[in-house]
């Protein structure tokens, strides 16, 4: 037997901060541990709907929720970047 929840087809920032009762969504760059995973317990698995300009629509799921995602790092052709500077240069690349 499988079971899903369907959430309200909001930004993915207030859906998270609706979750954790918080007045707005900068309350999300301050969680504490407790309410961290209280949001891990919640996003892992859900499936979500990647919008950005000039793309189509991509179905993807939440892996994990990782504290400061900006300084985690991959591999992208041979040398390691980070999610930031990859998110920077994708940016950068739409603008043109």
């Amino acid at each position: 037997m499988s079971c899903c929840i369907r959430v309200p087809a909001l930004r993915l920032e207030q859906i998270c901060a609706d979750h954790l009762g918080l007045r707005d969504i900068r309350g999300l760059s301050k969680l504490s541990p407790l309410d961290l995973g209280k949001l891990r317990l919640f996003l892992k698995g859900l499936k979500v709907v990647v919008a950005l300009p000039g793309h189509n629509k991509r179905h993807k799921t939440i892996k994990d929720v990782i504290r400061n995602v900006g300084s985690y790092t991959f591999d992208k052709g041979g040398e390691r970047i980070t999610v930031a500077v990859s998110a920077l240069l994708f940016c950068d690349s739409m603008r043109h």
